[in-house]
C-alpha cells in the first residue's frame, strides 16, 4: 500500500483544519445544543 493510499484513508483531525473552519464548526455545535441536541 502506498503512502498516498494510507493518507487518503486517514481521518482529518483538528491540526489540518483552519482556525476559521474550527470556529464555524464550534458555532454550529453550539446552535445544535441550544436546539436540544445532547453533546
Amino acid at each position: 500500500m502506498s503512502a498516498s493510499a494510507v493518507q487518503s484513508d486517514m481521518k482529518r483531525d483538528g491540526r489540518k483544519v483552519s482556525r476559521a473552519a474550527l470556529e464555524e464548526m464550534r458555532l454550529m455545535a453550539l446552535d445544535r445544543m441550544r436546539e436540544g441536541e445532547s453533546p
